[in-house]
């Protein structure tokens, strides 16, 4: 995919109307030291471990626990996770952008496999003390970020281990031609894996 400095940027300006509890999203959360936690691309596909088949469970499972989320498209790549994610109640929004979509299937070696893809384009969020508000994006992340870090530490035995970095970052999607350029951004991701910048093949467990 065409590089398009629109979605490719590291940093985004936030629009100054927007609550940023509702809206559509695109999300990227990095593995601690983007270590490769999560597989590896082979054949410009991703193949998923039994970690990556956790983090996958637990995107799958937002909108389970939170009845205003829904998923669009999202890719599991060796070190991190990219997504599209909607908070309803977004009235600048309508149509396509409200529709739910599943991840691009991937093979993996034993478990049922994901695949969906990824942008490193967006501002850096990083948590701030205060009370959390429900069902804001912040407390979405936070909770996908707690769960697979305990099952992936129970899994592999190696409690209070960090499993993700502490910031992410998110892209407040402004319209329908931004959400599909991203969403093919997303499919071709693992096409395009050691050209990424967070590919670092130092980190290769």
């Amino acid at each position: 995919m065409k590089y398009n400095p629109n979605i490719h940027r590291r940093q985004s300006e936030r629009l100054r109307t927007k609550n940023y509890s509702t809206g559509s999203y695109f999300i990227t959360i990095c593995a601690v030291n983007r270590e490769w936690l999560f597989g590896e691309i082979r054949k410009d596909e991703m193949l998923i471990n039994k970690l990556g088949a956790i983090v996958k469970q637990c995107w799958e499972e937002i909108p389970m626990h939170f009845l205003t989320a829904s998923l669009d498209t999202f890719v599991i790549m060796p070190n991190h996770i990219h997504g599209i994610l909607s908070l309803r109640m977004a009235e600048e929004y309508s149509g396509d952008l409200q529709q739910p979509r599943r991840g691009l299937a991937c093979q993996a070696p034993t478990d049922t496999a994901s695949q969906i893809s990824s942008i490193s384009a967006a501002r850096p969020y990083r948590p701030k003390f205060g009370k959390p508000i429900p069902g804001s994006l912040p407390t979405v992340i936070g909770a996908f970020k707690s769960s697979s870090t305990r099952l992936i530490n129970k899994l592999r035995n190696s409690p209070a281990t960090s499993v993700w970095q502490r910031n992410y970052y998110e892209h407040a999607i402004r319209n329908n031609d931004e959400l599909q350029k991203i969403r093919m951004y997303i499919g071709e991701n693992p096409k395009h894996w050691f050209t990424d910048e967070e590919y670092s093949p130092e980190m290769r467990e």
